[in-house]
Protein backbone atom coordinates (compact mmCIF):
# COMPACT_ATOMS: atom_id res chain seq x y z
CA UNK A 1 0.00 0.00 0.00
CA UNK A 2 0.99 3.43 -1.08
CA UNK A 3 -0.26 7.19 -0.38
CA UNK A 4 -3.45 7.85 1.77
CA UNK A 5 -4.39 3.94 1.71
CA UNK A 6 -1.09 3.63 4.12
CA UNK A 7 -1.83 6.37 6.07
CA UNK A 8 -3.40 5.42 9.62
CA UNK A 9 -4.75 8.69 10.28
CA UNK A 10 -6.59 9.26 6.53
CA UNK A 11 -8.22 5.89 7.14
CA UNK A 12 -9.54 6.77 10.60
CA UNK A 13 -10.53 9.94 9.94
CA UNK A 14 -12.64 8.97 7.12
CA UNK A 15 -14.21 6.06 9.04
CA UNK A 16 -15.03 8.77 11.70
CA UNK A 17 -16.64 10.66 9.26
CA UNK A 18 -18.96 7.81 7.86
CA UNK A 19 -19.63 7.22 11.69
CA UNK A 20 -20.62 10.64 12.07
CA UNK A 21 -22.46 10.87 8.85
CA UNK A 22 -24.97 8.10 10.10
CA UNK A 23 -25.10 8.51 13.94
CA UNK A 24 -26.27 12.29 13.06
CA UNK A 25 -29.17 10.65 10.63
CA UNK A 26 -29.87 8.22 12.92
CA UNK A 27 -30.51 11.16 15.83
CA UNK A 28 -31.79 13.60 13.93
CA UNK A 29 -35.46 12.89 14.72
CA UNK A 30 -34.31 13.77 18.34
CA UNK A 31 -32.71 16.82 17.07
CA UNK A 32 -29.75 16.19 18.72
CA UNK A 33 -26.34 15.54 16.96
CA UNK A 34 -23.50 13.44 17.62
CA UNK A 35 -21.33 15.63 19.88
CA UNK A 36 -24.46 16.75 22.19
CA UNK A 37 -25.26 12.51 22.06
CA UNK A 38 -21.68 12.07 23.48
CA UNK A 39 -22.36 14.52 26.54
CA UNK A 40 -25.87 12.72 27.29
CA UNK A 41 -24.28 9.27 27.08
CA UNK A 42 -21.07 10.29 29.30
CA UNK A 43 -23.69 11.34 32.06
CA UNK A 44 -25.74 8.91 31.53
CA UNK A 45 -23.07 6.71 33.07
CA UNK A 46 -21.98 9.06 35.79
CA UNK A 47 -24.41 11.71 36.63
CA UNK A 48 -23.34 14.87 37.93
CA UNK A 49 -19.24 15.00 36.67
CA UNK A 50 -18.22 18.33 37.14
CA UNK A 51 -18.24 20.14 33.33
CA UNK A 52 -13.84 19.91 33.36
CA UNK A 53 -13.97 16.50 34.11
CA UNK A 54 -16.32 16.04 31.37
CA UNK A 55 -14.08 18.07 29.10
CA UNK A 56 -11.42 15.68 29.68
CA UNK A 57 -12.97 12.50 29.47
CA UNK A 58 -14.51 13.11 26.04
CA UNK A 59 -10.95 15.47 25.20
CA UNK A 60 -13.01 18.06 24.22
CA UNK A 61 -11.70 21.86 24.62
CA UNK A 62 -13.32 23.68 27.61
CA UNK A 63 -15.13 26.34 24.95
CA UNK A 64 -16.32 23.60 23.13
CA UNK A 65 -17.91 21.62 26.32
CA UNK A 66 -19.41 24.99 27.11
CA UNK A 67 -21.12 25.58 23.57
CA UNK A 68 -22.34 22.07 24.05
CA UNK A 69 -23.53 22.22 27.28
CA UNK A 70 -25.58 24.89 26.44
CA UNK A 71 -27.66 23.55 23.61
CA UNK A 72 -28.34 20.89 25.92
CA UNK A 73 -29.76 22.95 28.40
CA UNK A 74 -31.50 24.91 26.05
CA UNK A 75 -33.09 21.47 25.29
CA UNK A 76 -33.80 21.09 28.80
CA UNK A 77 -31.40 17.81 28.91
CA UNK A 78 -29.09 19.12 31.19
CA UNK A 79 -28.87 21.81 34.45
CA UNK A 80 -25.48 23.14 35.47
CA UNK A 81 -25.19 23.48 39.40
CA UNK A 82 -22.17 25.01 41.06
CA UNK A 83 -20.30 23.79 43.87
CA UNK A 84 -20.73 25.07 47.01
CA UNK A 85 -17.51 24.52 48.36
CA UNK A 86 -15.82 25.67 44.77
CA UNK A 87 -17.85 28.35 42.67
CA UNK A 88 -15.50 27.97 40.04
CA UNK A 89 -16.86 24.39 39.68
CA UNK A 90 -19.69 23.57 37.79
CA UNK A 91 -21.16 19.63 37.98
CA UNK A 92 -23.88 18.81 35.23
CA UNK A 93 -26.99 16.69 35.84
CA UNK A 94 -29.43 15.35 33.46
CA UNK A 95 -32.55 16.22 34.00
CA UNK A 96 -35.52 14.04 33.71
CA UNK A 97 -36.17 14.49 30.19
CA UNK A 98 -32.47 13.82 29.71
CA UNK A 99 -32.97 10.85 31.83
CA UNK A 100 -35.34 9.58 29.20
CA UNK A 101 -34.05 10.23 26.57
CA UNK A 102 -31.50 7.28 27.21
CA UNK A 103 -34.42 4.54 27.07
CA UNK A 104 -36.16 6.55 23.95
CA UNK A 105 -32.82 6.46 21.71
CA UNK A 106 -32.16 3.51 20.08
CA UNK A 107 -29.64 1.44 20.14
CA UNK A 108 -28.27 3.00 16.83
CA UNK A 109 -24.56 3.70 17.63
CA UNK A 110 -24.51 -0.48 17.92
CA UNK A 111 -26.41 -1.12 14.54
CA UNK A 112 -23.45 0.97 12.82
CA UNK A 113 -20.64 -1.03 14.69
CA UNK A 114 -22.33 -3.66 12.96
CA UNK A 115 -23.08 -2.75 10.00
CA UNK A 116 -18.88 -1.66 10.35
CA UNK A 117 -17.94 -5.08 11.31
CA UNK A 118 -20.10 -7.25 9.12
CA UNK A 119 -17.56 -9.77 7.37
CA UNK A 120 -14.68 -9.36 10.21
CA UNK A 121 -14.88 -11.88 13.02
CA UNK A 122 -15.37 -11.55 16.43
CA UNK A 123 -11.60 -11.44 16.95
CA UNK A 124 -10.81 -9.21 14.26
CA UNK A 125 -12.91 -6.80 16.06
CA UNK A 126 -11.58 -7.52 19.48
CA UNK A 127 -8.33 -7.11 18.10
CA UNK A 128 -9.52 -3.99 16.56
CA UNK A 129 -10.84 -2.06 19.31
CA UNK A 130 -7.80 -2.99 21.54
CA UNK A 131 -5.34 -1.38 18.87
CA UNK A 132 -7.57 1.92 18.74
CA UNK A 133 -7.05 2.61 22.44
CA UNK A 134 -3.71 1.78 22.50
CA UNK A 135 -3.05 4.01 19.83
CA UNK A 136 -5.08 6.56 21.43
CA UNK A 137 -3.13 6.61 24.44
CA UNK A 138 0.29 5.90 22.71
CA UNK A 139 -0.99 9.54 20.72
CA UNK A 140 -1.89 11.50 23.97
CA UNK A 141 1.38 10.43 26.00
CA UNK A 142 3.41 11.53 22.84
CA UNK A 143 5.57 14.48 23.21
CA UNK A 144 7.56 15.89 20.09
CA UNK A 145 11.56 15.51 20.24
CA UNK A 146 11.51 19.54 20.14
CA UNK A 147 9.04 19.91 23.30
CA UNK A 148 11.08 17.26 25.65
CA UNK A 149 13.91 20.02 24.49
CA UNK A 150 12.26 22.49 25.98
CA UNK A 151 11.82 21.21 29.56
Amino acid sequence: MTGLDSCIGFLVNNLARQFKKGMNERLAPYEITVAQWTILARLWEQDGVTQKDLAKSLQLEGSTIVWLIDKLEKKRFVVRKTLPADRRSTQIFLTPAGKRLRDELPAFHVGLDEIATASASAAEVEGFYKLLRLMSVNLRNYQPAEQLNDE
